[in-house]
């Protein structure tokens, strides 16, 4: 009677075995979910990152470049200025 008791404890019947080989493989999957969540959460920040130092160095090169035409600008303006000074001085030291 004895053993009867210890073979009925150590046998399994199928239903349990597939029902626990079920769980063991849900929370398989539960477990590669989140570790994929996780990991996109990280490049997601990454991204996030990335976006922020690109929008600062755009304003940066904009400052950068705009600062550059306006002393381009300034420069051909007063290129302009000075070669129009010129020609009219040239034109009335001709006239006198």
């Amino acid at each position: 009677m004895i053993e009867q008791t210890k073979t009925k404890k150590t046998y399994i019947s199928s239903s349990q075995l597939m029902k626990e080989k079920q769980q063991k493989y849900n929370l398989n999957i539960v477990w590669n979910v989140t570790q994929i969540m996780l990991k996109g959460k990280k490049m997601l920040d990454q991204i996030s990152n990335l976006i922020c130092i690109i929008e600062v160095l755009q304003f940066a090169l904009h400052r950068t470049l705009s600062q550059v035409g306006g002393r381009q600008f300034a420069l051909k303006r007063i290129y302009h200025d000075k070669m129009t000074s010129q020609s009219l001085f040239s034109e009335e030291l001709k006239s006198v």
